[in-house]
């Protein structure tokens, strides 16, 4: 745009000088004094001080100089002190008009860099509030880069390095042979990628200071793509850490359908407080529970890992499910510091398989709710005495309760996420809880689904998991797990 604009003038300079040519020869008429015009040839000089620079001024000026030499000579001007006077004034306006070229050019240069100053500090705070902003780095130095041209050049270009591998993660503006200004991102002495500026040939010339904004750009750069590393790697293994404190996998029990769910509080972390488990004993018994630790979030959660995994170790020493609870208490008492001084309740039922398919049964309560046990003819019942719970006291009174599962019977424990979430504005409760379980036919899986579906009507406050042990009838036995859901790498979410 500026060559055209510099055509356009040196176009309409010569074409000023070729009019007062013409029109010096086409004035003078026989028998008449001559008229001379070469004073107006000026006037190219100066009309070239308004947009040329001062190079091309000055070429216009000496244009000027030679037309005037014609003129001169096609008027046979007599040498004198008048033609001295006006070649003097000539000089003199092609003088002037390269000075004032050349001030101009000054001016206009300070304004550039003045307006390039101002672009440079707001790109490098741009730049600095954006890489802050995000941990995607590679989106964030996408934006950095596209914010970069044309405005401070024409090609930006940003390489970081990623182990084996040198990763372009931004690259824009077309390929510039001219100047260049190449910097490396250095992170406490080591390289970690570059950054690098380029403009064509037409463009200006980049300079220090440009360097200066890369290097100082590349210094910033740095620190981000190093925050965004680390966190990256904080969160890895907080999600690992996280994934370890999840509800395990339900195995395959002979004889029994299981189903789970779990679902930590929104807002918090995905994991909770709340926790099941369902592990074998041998000889056909088996060991199902759920639980519920005090609080929420990853400490609970940290908590409930503790307890399950104690009582994997305990069931193998007793078989009273009350005695298994008094050693768990001993064992949550001892490491109360560890535990974050939280309490627990939980609900414990051991299995014991019968040769007609049923089941024999003894659960002990530690403060939990009583599971419910749906018999095969839709009627449902609470199971258990309520007792103590677990990390408050070091005496606590646990009392077995024997009951039996036959075949189409199901047992459902559960937590006080599920009878405290809300339906319509009203507490769901242990009645509804009931209601919602009484009178139908569905399988383990079924059961917790819907009981699920029914606690999300409302965002829900608390932790919620569910476990349902199943018997089922002889003509439908599998003896294989049914279904299981639960957050994070747990199958789907309830």
């Amino acid at each position: 745009m500026r060559e055209r604009s510099n055509g356009f003038w040196l176009a309409l300079c010569g074409a000023w000088l070729i009019t007062v040519v013409v029109a010096d020869i086409v004035l003078d008429r026989e028998g008449h004094h001559p008229v001379v015009l070469v004073g107006l040839v000026i006037g190219a000089p100066l009309l070239a001080s308004i947009r040329l620079n001062a190079r091309r001024t000055a070429f216009v000026g000496a244009l000027a100089l030679c037309v005037a030499a014609v003129l001169w000579h096609i008027n046979a001007m007599p040498a004198g002190a008048d033609s001295a006077a006006r070649l003097a004034a000539l000089v003199c306006a092609c003088a002037f008009g390269v000075l004032a070229a050349r001030r101009r050019e000054q001016l206009q240069a300070l304004s550039d860099q003045r307006r390039l100053s101002a672009t440079r500090a707001e790109f490098l705070a741009a730049a600095t509030t954006e890489l802050v902003s995000s941990l995607d780095y590679v989106q964030t130095l996408a934006h950095v880069a596209r914010a970069a041209v044309p405005a401070l050049t024409d090609r930006c270009v940003i390489d970081i390095d990623e182990g084996r591998d040198v990763r372009r993660v931004a690259e824009y503006g077309a390929a510039a042979r001219g100047s260049a200004v190449a910097v490396p991102i250095v992170f406490e002495g080591q390289s970690i990628g570059s950054i690098t500026f380029a403009n064509g040939p037409r463009s200006r010339v980049l300079d220090d200071e440009d360097r200066t904004l890369v290097v100082d750009l590349a210094a910033r750069t740095a620190r981000a793509v190093e925050h965004a590393r680390i966190n990256a790697e904080r969160d890895h293994i907080a999600r690992t850490l996280q994934a370890s404190l999840f509800p395990p996998t339900l195995p395959s029990a002979p004889g029994l359908e299981l189903a789970a769910r779990y679902r930590a509080a929104r807002g918090g972390a995905d994991v909770g407080g709340d926790f099941y488990d369902c592990f074998p004993l041998g000889d056909g018994e088996w060991v199902t529970l759920v639980g519920d630790v005090q609080g929420k979030g990853v400490e609970a959660a940290t908590v409930a890992s503790l307890i399950h995994h104690s009582l994997r170790t305990i069931a193998v020493q007793q078989d009273s499910p009350a005695r298994m609870l008094e050693q768990l208490n001993d064992v949550v008492l001892r490491r109360r510091e560890g535990c974050h001084g939280r309490f627990c309740t939980l609900a414990l039922v051991r299995l014991r398989a019968r040769e007609d398919g049923g089941f024999d049964a003894c659960v002990a309560l530690a403060g939990h709710a009583q599971p419910l046990v749906r018999r095969a003819d839709g009627a449902v019942e609470a199971v258990g005495a309520h007792g103590t719970l677990i990390g408050a006291v070091p005496d606590v009174r646990l009392d077995d309760a024997s009951f039996t599962l036959d075949p189409g019977d199901l047992l459902l424990l559960f937590s006080d996420g599920i009878t405290e979430s809300r339906r319509s504005g009203e507490l769901l409760g242990e009645r509804g809880l009931c209601a919602l379980l009484a009178g139908t036919g569905d399988d383990a899986d079924h059961v917790c689904e819907r009981l699920v579906l029914a606690a999300s009507a409302d965002v829900p406050a608390d932790d919620i998991a569910l476990l349902a042990v199943e018997v089922p009838r002889v003509e439908s036995r599998h003896g294989v797990q049914r279904g299981q859901r639960a957050d994070g790498a747990l199958p789907r979410r309830g």
